[in-house]
């Protein structure tokens, strides 16, 4: 089956990458060409971009057990999963910057063999057949 993602932010990344690793080709279509290695990422469009984020506890949870790989990613990149006292250590919480955190996403996406990249913009979508 090939599916097609419009939209390359987090959740249309997390969701190429999970369909991939199930066998399906994905193509990834983005306006955004992507980050340049070596260089700071102007992500357009996304105003908290450079700006910390505190990814609640179940998207922590749902990173470590179905993409660990990214998880693990994220951690060496210095990400901090952070726990409130007196709260049991699912309620913790994960800590990056939004640009570190789809970085990582990218670079492991862009590095999986079923999933095509596209840079343009869709402004309508034909099904044949």
């Amino acid at each position: 089956m090939r599916t097609a993602i419009i939209g390359s932010g987090p959740v249309g990344m997390t969701a190429a990458l999970l369909l991939a690793r199930k066998g399906m080709d994905v193509t990834l279509i983005d306006r955004d060409p992507g980050p340049v290695p070596g260089q700071d990422w102007q992500r357009v469009g996304v105003m908290q971009f450079r700006l910390p984020h505190g990814f609640r506890p179940q998207v922590r949870t749902f990173l470590a057990e179905r993409l660990p790989d990214v998880h693990a990613a994220l951690l060496a990149r210095g990400a901090v999963v952070m726990a409130t006292a007196g709260l049991p250590s699912e309620a913790a919480m994960l800590s990056v910057r939004r640009s570190v955190f789809e970085r990582t996403l990218w670079e492991i996406v862009s590095s999986e063999p079923a999933i095509d990249r596209v840079t343009g913009h869709v402004n309508s979508i034909k099904v044949e057949g």
